[in-house]
């Protein structure tokens, strides 16, 4: 006959075996810990800002015409600062001018390609950010020196009636710019110990069909219970008398 289950059962096995639910619980805490710290990467961005303008024409006189040129002109310039050509500049410049450091950490055109990222908080503005994360602080700073030495000229060359200007300069940082999530991950670590300890033992107990209270007849099957065996175990530690408790001691 299947056992059923009810809510006060599983509050009652919860009574029984809540260390083991602790214990899982402080152990995937332990598991999380170990591999938040064993698997952070600290990652280090440096950030520059980029103002798009344009030159004026004397023929441009509608504000509407004016205004779509200068959204033209700013996607252009963006998309340029994001192709394999200018990077490979910077590249080529960074292995010239930091050898040492080009041995260490090598960026390649397509590595570059790859990681700097272009934003545009404000799509009012014509100002969009370059961002460069690595896992050095100066190896980002350096980076971003470098795009902001060489991107006024090479944009100057590509793109006429159309200049851009570093209004925000790169700045090395020291802090890392991604988390290792310790918090996070601890808790999920606890809350997977605790549910996964929950299901062994509620599986464990559904299927364990040994007889060992009065209670498991009575609830689980539909047969009259005539008497049962006392624990003379029990009930002979608890008497005072000679031998087999015929007598009291004086």
């Amino acid at each position: 006959m299947k056992r059923e289950f009810n809510l006060l059962d599983v509050l009652e096995l919860l009574k029984k075996r809540w260390w083991i639910l602790l214990l899982s619980g402080v152990i995937a805490a332990l598991i999380a810990i170990a591999y938040s710290e064993t698997t952070y990467v600290p990652k280090y961005t440096t950030s520059l800002d980029i103002l798009v303008k344009t030159t004026s024409n004397d023929s441009m006189n509608d504000a509407v015409q004016a205004a779509t040129l200068v959204q033209k002109k700013f996607d252009t310039c963006k998309n340029l600062l994001g192709k394999r050509k200018f990077m490979k500049n910077v590249s080529e410049i960074y292995e010239e001018r930091y050898p040492k450091e080009w041995e260490r950490q090598s960026y390649s055109s397509e590595w570059l390609k790859n990681s700097v990222k272009f934003t545009v908080e404000d799509e009012n503005s014509y100002i969009f950010t370059i961002s460069v994360t690595t896992k050095n602080p100066d190896d980002s700073y350096r980076i971003g020196e470098i795009i902001h030495e060489i991107a006024p000229d090479y944009i100057d060359y590509y793109e006429d009636n159309c200049s851009i200007e570093v209004c925000e300069d790169p700045i090395r940082t020291s802090e890392p710019s991604n988390s290792n999530n310790m918090t996070r991950n601890v808790i999920m670590g606890i809350l997977i110990g605790v549910i996964l300890s929950f299901l062994v033992v509620f599986i464990i107990d559904i299927t364990d069909v040994r007889i060992k209270h009065e209670s498991d007849i009575v609830d689980n099957y539909p047969l009259p219970l005539l008497g049962s065996i006392p624990n003379f175990d029990s009930v002979a530690s608890k008497k005072k008398g000679y031998g087999y408790g015929y007598g009291k001691k004086e």
